[in-house]
């Protein structure tokens, strides 16, 4: 695997919590009942936030570094096509397909799986950051997927009634 700079792993990390936003936000429209459709928002508002959180990243480090390269839509979509191969199999599609209810738990559980794969890709770039602060900056991305996940783990226990 190549080398990865902190760049590209905020450019991922936009790109994964885009997918996730379009994800929850796709689901949305096909569920009706008020419980579900405020987790969702919730997972929306969330999804926003780590988006902008990642941009503000994306924009300091581009304004701190010269050489930077710029963020462009060839770059984006090339990295969007990576969060969705990295954060699949999650789609209402699939839920809809596999005759699963499109319910609150469902999405949760898709959910939690999306993060998982997060982490995971996370967790495997880590050791080929190219330096010490990289490897802070992806760490802390790791971080914040993990709380993430045991945030929507909650949500799925109280909604189970555990």
């Amino acid at each position: 695997m190549p080398r990865l700079t902190k760049l590209e792993a905020i450019r991922i990390a936009m790109a994964l919590e885009r997918t996730c936003f379009e994800f929850y936000t796709h689901a949305q429209r096909y569920i009706h009942d008020p419980q579900t459709n405020a987790v969702l928002q919730k997972l929306i508002d969330d999804e926003l936030a780590h988006c902008r959180h990642f941009k503000a990243l994306h924009d300091e480090v581009m304004a701190n570094d010269a050489d930077s390269e710029p963020f462009n839509e060839e770059t984006a979509s090339v990295l969007s096509a990576m969060a969705a191969d990295i954060s699949q199999p999650s789609s209402v599609m699939r839920l809809a397909l596999s005759g699963q209810p499109i319910d609150s738990i469902s999405i949760i559980e898709e959910s939690i799986r999306a993060e998982e794969n997060s982490c995971r890709f996370y967790a495997r770039v880590l050791p080929f950051a190219e330096n010490e602060s990289d490897r802070a900056l992806l760490q802390d991305i790791l971080n914040e997927e993990e709380s993430h996940r045991a945030e929507l783990e909650k949500m799925l226990a109280n909604l189970r009634g555990e």
